[in-house]
């Protein structure tokens, strides 16, 4: 399995909409999504470096992919990785 960062989409309780980045899980022998991370990520390293390459990972990643559009409700969520039981 691999991953990568992608923009989500959701359409809040209220009718707003929210952005933010997950990590997205694929199966690279069906080049297919998996599932991705109910909470959004942060950047993160042992360094300040390290957490610059991470966002600049993320900024790769975000420009690369299209914007995830998830249909559930964020606030009735409780998976850690959707679509994985």
């Amino acid at each position: 399995m691999s991953w990568h960062y992608q923009m989500r989409r959701r359409t809040m309780l209220d009718g707003s909409l929210f952005y933010d980045i997950v990590e997205v899980f694929t199966d690279p022998i069906y080049e297919r999504q998996v599932g991705w991370t109910v909470d959004g990520v942060g950047a993160a390293g042992d360094s300040p470096l390290e957490v610059i390459a991470d966002l600049r990972r993320m900024l790769a990643d975000t420009e690369r992919y299209p914007t995830l559009e998830d249909p559930d409700q964020p606030e009735s969520g409780s998976r850690s990785i959707k679509g994985v039981p």
